[in-house]
């Protein structure tokens, strides 16, 4: 009599199971690992580190230093251009004045290394006009004042202008020659006037431009005597 035989299959579904939970765990395991380091998987592919950091800074502050440096020599550049301008027209202006004044006086009331005071009148005793140039080394000025008196006039009349020439005078001196060039000190000798002066421009106290003028000029309406 014949049997019937079934085949006796082992199936490895639990062992199945059981590998895969192992894994999950070990999965688990990594994740909370990275957590705790205060990292994820995208952090540590898209995040900065310190070094990182460190160096965007130094690039940032590089680039600023580089910036900051350019528009400080931009803005000096322009004061040097503004400063030097106004001490031409300054310049120009003086000695416009001191040329007139000089060639016109009749004569010299006072003179010195400082100051000059000149009759500019052709008749004093019934108009008076007394032109005094002054520089003040304190602060570093010119100024020059035109007195007027008119005697014609009851009561006398009296009118006094003040212009400020220049500024920022550095050094600065008028010098006296005779008729044949000699120097001398004596108002009653003179015959041509020299103007001499030194003009400087800073910003915060540095000096960015300077500028030397002078001007000789003859008294023409001055009669000398023998």
């Amino acid at each position: 009599m014949g049997y019937l035989t079934t085949p006796i299959v082992h199936s490895d579904f639990h062992g199945f199971q059981f590998n895969n939970g192992q894994e999950n765990r070990r999965k688990e395991k990594a994740t909370k690992g990275i957590r705790r380091n205060g990292l994820t998987a995208k952090n540590k592919r898209y995040g900065f580190v310190l070094p990182q950091m460190i160096v965007g800074v130094m690039i940032t502050s590089l680039i600023l230093i580089v910036v900051a440096s350019s528009i400080r020599a931009i803005m000096l550049h322009s004061a040097s251009l503004t400063n030097y301008a106004d001490m031409t027209a300054q310049g120009k202006e003086t000695l416009t004045f001191f040329r007139d004044d000089v060639q016109v006086a009749t004569d010299i009331i006072v003179q010195d290394s400082n100051k000059l005071l000149l009759e500019t009148s052709l008749n004093p005793t019934l108009k008076s006009e007394l032109v005094e140039y002054i520089y003040d080394p304190y602060v570093q000025t010119l100024v020059r004042t035109i007195t007027t008196t008119d005697y014609t006039t009851n009561p006398v009349i009296k009118t006094e202008t003040v212009f400020l020439l220049m500024d920022g005078i550095k050094t600065f001196t008028l010098n006296y020659y005779t008729l044949v060039g000699d120097v001398t000190t004596k108002a009653i000798e003179t015959k041509k006037i020299k103007l001499q002066a030194n003009l400087e421009r800073g910003v915060g106290g540095a000096t960015l431009v300077d500028q030397d003028i002078a001007a000789q000029v003859i008294m023409r309406n001055r009669k000398m005597s023998n």
